[in-house]
C-alpha cells in the first residue's frame, strides 16, 4: 500500500503508480476503499495539479478517477479538473465537459487541496 504522505508529481503520475494497480488488482471495486461504503476521510495518497498539493480520500470512486485520467492522457491535460470552493477548504471536481457523460450526477470524487502544503 501506498505511503499516505508520499506527493505524487502530477494526477497522472498518482494514477499510474497508485489508483491504476489498486483497480486491476480488485476490478470489482467501485470505490478505493471497497468494500466499505460509509465515508472515509483516510488519505490514499496526495499529488501535485497546477502548483497545489492534493490529498486523494479512500470513499472516492473509481469510475471519476479513470474518467479524469482518460481526459487527461488524451488531450485535456490538467484541464480535466475544475476547483470548487466549499465552506472549509476546496475540493477539485472534473470539468462540466467530462461530467456530462457520467451515468450518475453524484461526485463520488473526493480530492482536497491540502492545506498542510501550503
Amino acid at each position: 500500500m501506498t505511503d499516505p504522505q508520499t506527493i505524487y508529481s502530477d494526477f497522472g503520475e498518482m494514477m499510474r503508480q497508485v489508483v491504476l494497480p489498486m483497480h486491476l488488482a480488485e476490478p470489482s471495486h467501485a470505490r478505493l476503499d471497497s468494500p466499505r461504503t460509509d465515508g472515509n476521510w483516510d488519505v490514499l495518497c496526495r499529488f501535485r495539479w497546477k502548483g497545489t498539493v492534493w490529498k486523494v480520500h479512500f470513499d472516492s470512486r473509481y469510475e471519476p478517477l479513470l474518467l479524469a485520467y482518460y481526459g487527461w492522457q488524451f488531450g485535456l491535460g490538467d484541464d480535466v479538473f475544475v476547483e470548487a470552493p466549499m465552506e472549509k477548504g476546496v475540493r477539485l471536481d472534473i470539468t462540466p465537459s467530462l461530467a456530462g457523460v457520467r451515468p450518475t450526477s453524484h461526485r463520488y470524487l473526493y480530492l482536497y487541496r491540502d492545506e498542510t502544503q501550503r
